[in-house]
């Protein structure tokens, strides 16, 4: 059985299936690595993204303020209805 490792073949002699090679197994013929392939998780983002991202999150703080602003007026008018 040429370039097979032993551990990974079942009782019959075949190789178990969905069995994956370990770290240190780099003669394995199905292994390959999975870690730090060069690429990054994500795109550096662009002047324009970053710009967007910081009109949204004025805009949530805005927004926050209003609301809050809105509760505490609410709470300092009594309701004249009662």
């Amino acid at each position: 059985m040429c370039g097979i490792n032993r551990a990974k073949l079942g009782p019959s002699g075949a190789i178990r299936a969905g069995s994956t090679s370990s770290l240190d197994e780099v003669e394995w013929e199905d292994w390959a690595p999975t870690v730090n392939l060069g690429y990054q998780k994500s795109k550096p983002k662009s002047e324009a993204s970053l710009q967007r991202d910081q009109r949204m999150k004025l805009k949530e703080d805005k927004q926050k303020r209003h609301d809050c602003a809105e509760t505490l007026l609410d709470l300092q008018i009594p309701d004249k209805q009662s």
